[in-house]
This record gives C-alpha cells, sequence and structure tokens, in this order.
C-alpha cells in the first residue's frame, strides 16, 4: 500500500513486476556478493556494506520511479 500511495501513476501490475525486479535485486546482491568481488577483480569491496547499500538504493530506486511509457511493450 506504501508504494502503491508514493507511486500513484503505475497501475498495479507495472508496480507488482518493478517490487518483483527490486526483490530480486536484494536477494542477489545478499545470496550472491562474491561474484561482485570476482567480476570486478577485487575493486568492489561486498564488506562495504554502507557503500552496497547506497548504491541499491540508488538503482532500485530509479528503477520505482521510471517513467511508465519506459516500460511499454513495444
Amino acid at each position: 500500500a506504501a508504494f502503491q500511495r508514493a507511486l500513484p501513476e503505475l497501475d498495479e501490475v507495472e508496480l507488482m513486476w518493478r517490487l518483483h525486479f527490486l526483490l530480486g535485486s536484494l536477494m542477489h546482491t545478499a545470496g550472491g556478493s562474491h561474484l561482485i568481488e570476482r567480476m570486478s577483480h577485487g575493486r568492489c569491496d561486498p564488506a562495504d556494506v554502507e557503500g552496497t547499500i547506497h548504491r541499491l538504493i540508488s538503482y532500485t530506486g530509479a528503477g520505482l520511479r521510471a517513467s511508465v511509457k519506459e516500460t511499454a511493450a513495444p
């Protein structure tokens, strides 16, 4: 309900998809943190919890707020 109030321009189906992607990002980040270290050859530190949270909020926030037109099927 809070997401629907914050994002009234999204219909329920679109909101559910975006929340699904948000949860997937959270689960992958929490469960696969070793991958970012390997992919970046150690340049990205999964032990940097504050940095990880900051980046995840920025990334998912942008996805949640993306224009509805940008997500329309071709």
